[in-house]
């Protein structure tokens, strides 16, 4: 009787996470004003989990040092310029991120699976709103190209197209990942169709890469990791089909004169603000020098007072943003995620298939950084906080099950909770 009362006060309790988490979640996809829904639905998820139980696990201890550390870093740095609002808020914004990247890590943690299926779900909702203004943005339906594209690129609800279009890859990822393992595959296709179009209205380079890249590693890790011949059968399938839409929508693009040359412009490598001495990576290369006699570096938000625009590179970033203390911090907490990334070879079977859906699209983030600032990119935090809590959440089952295997070998199994 009395577990029958524990369970019945634990389930709306249960329920009210999952619906201000998912509220929070599918918040993600208006962020034309600022602070945008997002920060303060945040909020709110915040005080409702520690109002309801949260805790920190020590497997995600790394990565809670490092955030500290870099933000400390950027602290430190912009103590001499505490009178530039900008560099101010640029640098309590990173904060309020980090902040939310141990709060998914520890609500992962806490109830994994309710938890990584509450935020799928609503990430993909938010995809598919985001993904509706970003086709009907570009088409200029109901008037609604003002609002929703700029440059003659799809924005969506974003300020930007390439924030849009990275925006909307992991639902992707985890839309494709249902299709190949045949959850309701019609449906998810649909979704994902819809996803893919804006994705490629967006003309967004690095999102066009981000994409594939993800998505042709989580199909290998699928492939990898499941036998049966179904499955892979279905990979093979999904991926003939992806690739005659992609030639198909290709073609249609270059058929229409007003998509043709922004197609062909987008898609070369060749761009002026690129190449030479003063381009993008001209100046990356040649701010590397001053840096590293700079121990705080320019300051937050200061490198393109320095050179004709910002880094777009995330690790010079680090170093010019947030000082030598700050850039070493984040280094560490990249190398200390490509670690638990390992570890998650041999993921416990209930948390493979998130696993599965996290981690490709972190890693592309985590690549893309090379060539733009992604530190203050939501998704990116979001993405980091779930797979440390898939770590985490890992290392909490796994340690649960010692006991049982001890006791089994002297013929008594003990009660272990399990992860919901």
């Amino acid at each position: 009787m009395a577990a029958s009362t524990a369970v019945d006060t634990r389930e709306p309790l249960a329920a009210l996470r999952s619906a201000v988490l998912a509220i929070f979640v599918f918040s993600g996809f208006f962020v034309i004003v600022e602070p945008s829904p997002y920060e303060l639905t945040f909020t709110l998820a915040l005080l409702v989990f520690m109002a309801t139980g949260m805790s920190l696990h020590a497997a995600i201890t790394p990565m809670v040092l490092t955030l500290i550390v870099f933000n400390v870093g950027g602290l430190i740095a912009l103590i001499p310029m505490l009178e530039d609002r900008d560099a101010v808020t640029f640098i309590a914004v990173s904060a309020y991120l980090a902040l939310q990247t141990i709060f998914f890590a520890s609500i992962v943690t806490t109830s994994p699976l309710r938890t990584l299926e509450t935020i799928r779900t609503a990430y993909v909702g938010a995809a598919l709103v985001a993904s509706l203004a970003a086709i009907a943005g570009f088409l200029d339906i109901a008037g609604l190209g003002e609002m929703f594209s700029r440059y003659g690129r799809a924005s969506g609800t974003f300020k930007d197209p390439n924030v849009l279009g990275t925006f909307l890859i992991p639902p992707a990822i985890f839309l494709f990942q249902d299709i190949v393992t045949g959850r309701r595959p019609w449906l998810r296709g649909a979704a994902f169709s819809l996803i893919v179009f804006a994705v490629f209205l967006s003309f967004s380079r690095g999102a066009w890469g981000n994409l594939a890249f993800a998505g042709l590693v989580m199909t290998f890790m699928i492939w990898n990791g499941e036998r049966e011949a179904s499955t892979r059968l279905r990979i093979v399938a999904a991926g003939v089909i992806a690739v005659l839409g992609l030639v198909a929508l290709i073609a249609i693009a270059l058929s229409v004169s007003e998509l043709r040359g922004i197609l062909l412009e987008r898609a070369s490598l060749n761009q002026s603000y690129d190449l030479g001495e003063t381009g993008r990576f001209g100046n990356q290369l040649r701010s590397l020098p001053e840096l590293m006699t700079l121990p705080l570096g320019y300051g937050p938000l200061q490198f393109r007072h320095h050179w004709p625009e910002d880094p777009h590179n995330v690790y010079i970033n680090a170093f010019a943003s947030y000082g030598w203390l700050g850039g070493i911090a984040y280094l560490g907490l990249i190398a200390a995620t490509f670690g638990v990334a390992w570890k998650l070879r041999r993921v416990s079977p209930v948390l493979r298939r998130h696993y599965y859906a996290f981690w490709p699209p972190l890693l592309a983030v985590i690549i893309q950084g090379a060539q733009i600032d992604t530190d203050h990119w939501r998704h990116f935090f979001l993405l980091l906080g779930v797979v440390w809590g898939i770590h985490a959440a890992d290392c909490r089952m796994k340690n649960a099950a010692q006991p049982v295997r001890r006791a089994a070998s002297s013929g008594q199994v003990p009660n272990i909770r399990h992860a919901r």
